[in-house]
């Protein structure tokens, strides 16, 4: 099963699943985030 990588532009959020949000700050470029299904690696920043 291959994760999508979004691309993210500063102000962006990421949904995960449609219930989970990531919101991007202090990101001066674009970011790339690899989807997951754990909401436990948002907390690993």
């Amino acid at each position: 099963m291959e994760e999508p990588i979004v691309v993210l532009h500063p102000g962006e959020r990421l949904r995960w699943s449609g219930c989970y949000s990531v919101p991007v700050e202090l990101q001066p470029d674009p970011i790339e985030l690899i989807a997951v299904p754990e909401p436990d690696r948002s907390s690993a920043t």
